[in-house]
């Protein structure tokens, strides 16, 4: 299992290895990566396992991959929508 988190900068990647029963914040906070981007929120963010949204509380299976999405700076049909309208 892994948990990524990505950024323009840098990738962090972690393998974890985690128990049965274990939930998606469960292995978040076993596996660290919070201590290393403090600007993870466990409120704030949304989280996906293979590009799916998922909720915190969503019990994990070996092969998942645990994705911490950041947060839009913009909203991408707004950007859309003023980029047509400047054509």
């Amino acid at each position: 299992m892994q948990i990524i988190y990505l950024t323009p900068k840098k990738q962090d990647i972690v393998d974890m290895k985690f128990e049965i029963g274990d939930t998606v914040e469960d292995v978040i906070l076993k596996s660290g990566i919070l201590d290393r981007n403090n600007e993870i929120s466990l409120v704030d963010n949304k989280f996906g396992i293979w590009g799916k949204l998922i909720d915190l509380k969503t019990t994990v299976c070996p092969e998942d991959r645990i994705e911490i999405y950041r947060k839009l700076m913009f909203d991408p049909k707004e950007v859309r929508r003023r980029r047509a309208a400047r054509k």
